[in-house]
């Protein structure tokens, strides 16, 4: 049986998991930074999550919002040989869903909106919990209505650090008062009331703009951290955009892209 890798590549981590016909088998994190300076090589991730360079005879599915490390990766990854599938606007047409303006979109937000897709046919929230914070409202048809994005928790956290004379770096963590006793405290509460007050508005916006609730899917590195904080109904998938991946990869090996044009419904 053949075992192929899925890559999310994001601004702070790229992700590879492996996985098969019967679905995902390993999960290993790199630092982007790690890959842009040449400290992690294709076939160092490889070996990570194969435990056997020598066992990569599968594909590879590649989402990507780091222009600069997918080169470094695709011209690694072209010395060997292995069959790459790259989620963007050109492999877009070959999926069960719409995706609005497909020049701009991230593949990662179109990865995990066809993750929550193929959970189940209805109305979706899916909120990314990462080094940015987004929103993609996706109705039943399959339609990706809109993405609003904001800084996510860390990018807040270096923002007050880095653009202020007094305040220092925190990391994130629980906190014992509502209402900060000290500096790190008082920083960490803010950031968490904020992001917190984020998705409760974006859920409102989005069950006003469908006129009914959507369900909701909480994904990303921190969405456990702030699930228990998060009041309306919702699931939990950090590895949305990985699952998104494995199923872009099994519509782009059975079938052709074949543009489609289901029509939008506009915004009121």
């Amino acid at each position: 049986m053949s075992v192929h890798i899925a890559v999310d590549l994001g601004n702070s981590t790229c992700v590879l998991a492996s996985f098969d016909a019967v679905g995902q088998r390993n999960i290993v994190h790199f630092a982007t930074s790690d890959i842009l300076a040449g400290k992690a090589t294709w076939e160092k991730m490889v070996r990570s999550v194969l435990g056997d360079r020598t066992a990569m005879k599968g594909d590879v599915i590649i989402s990507s919002v780091h222009p600069r490390a997918l080169d470094v990766l695709l011209s690694q990854m072209y010395r060997h040989d292995v069959q790459i599938f790259l989620l963007d606007r050109r492999t877009y047409p070959c999926l069960p869903i719409d995706v609005l303006n497909p020049e701009e979109i991230g593949a990662d937000l179109v990865a995990s909106a066809l993750y929550a897709y193929e959970l189940e046919k209805t109305h979706w929230l899916i909120v990314g919990m990462g080094t940015a914070l987004t929103f993609t409202l996706l109705d039943a048809t399959g339609a990706i209505r809109g993405v609003n994005i904001a800084p996510g928790a860390i990018l807040s956290l270096d923002i007050l650090a880095n653009q202020t004379a007094l305040l220092p770096k925190v990391t994130l963590e629980e906190t014992t008062h509502r209402f900060g006793r000290h500096t790190q405290e008082a920083i960490i509460n803010g950031v968490i009331g904020g992001i917190i007050g984020s998705v409760h508005y974006h859920y409102q916006q989005a069950s006003a703009e469908l006129g009914t609730a959507p369900q909701m899917l909480l994904t990303g590195g921190y969405a456990d951290f702030f699930s228990p904080r998060v009041a309306p109904p919702h699931r939990i998938e950090q590895y949305a955009v990985i699952g998104g991946l494995i199923h872009a990869y099994r519509y782009l090996r059975s079938r052709p892209c074949e543009a489609k044009h289901r029509r939008l419904e506009k915004a009121k």
